[in-house]
């Protein structure tokens, strides 16, 4: 029993990668919204709210960081 747990082979090596796959789908699922304009306008009202400098372009900045985020 405790071989297996003291151990530093990973019990599940090829889980860990569904997870990161499925991690990565999210991230390019949510930058995907770069390309729906109501929504970026929603998203630069809420930051011109919050008083960030930019709003507009702190919400593309966002979400291409989001999709290049993804491959690295």
């Amino acid at each position: 029993m405790n071989s297996k747990i003291f151990t530093a082979k990973p019990a599940w090596a090829e889980g860990i990668a569904i997870m990161r796959v499925f991690t990565g789908i999210l991230i390019i699922k949510f930058g995907w919204e770069m390309f729906n304009q109501p929504l970026m306008a929603d998203y630069a009202r809420f930051l011109t709210e919050q008083h960030f400098p930019a709003p507009k372009l702190s919400a593309y900045l966002a979400k291409v960081a989001e999709l290049a985020g993804v491959s690295f």
